[in-house]
C-alpha cells in the first residue's frame, strides 16, 4: 500500500494489451507542464490607487473558472497617470 501512495500503477492487477500499449505510449511521449510563475499584483498606496476596484469580486463570482476573491481592492493608476510623489498639488491660483 506504500507503493500506492507514489505510483499510479500500483493498482492495476489485469491490464489488457491495448491498455498496456497506450501506458507505454504515454510514457514516452508525455511532457510534464511547465510551472507558470505568477505575477505578484502591485498594492496601490495613496499616490497611485484609482477611484474604482480591480472589479475582481464581480468576476468571481459570475466566474466558475477564476479564484474565489471576496475582498475588494483599489486598482492601480498606471505610473504616467499617477502625479509624482515628489511634487504638491495645492488648489490655489
Amino acid at each position: 500500500m506504500e507503493r500506492a501512495k507514489t505510483d499510479p500503477r500500483a493498482r492495476l492487477k489485469r491490464v489488457n494489451m491495448e491498455t498496456k500499449e497506450a501506458l507505454a505510449e504515454l510514457d514516452k511521449t508525455y511532457k510534464a507542464p511547465e510551472k507558470k510563475e505568477e505575477k505578484k499584483d502591485e498594492m496601490p498606496d495613496k499616490f497611485n490607487a484609482a477611484p474604482y476596484s480591480t472589479g475582481r469580486v464581480a468576476s468571481s463570482l459570475t466566474s466558475t473558472t477564476m479564484p474565489t476573491e471576496t475582498v475588494h481592492q483599489a486598482a492601480v493608476l498606471v505610473r504616467c497617470l499617477a502625479p509624482p510623489n515628489n511634487i504638491r498639488i495645492s488648489n490655489t491660483v
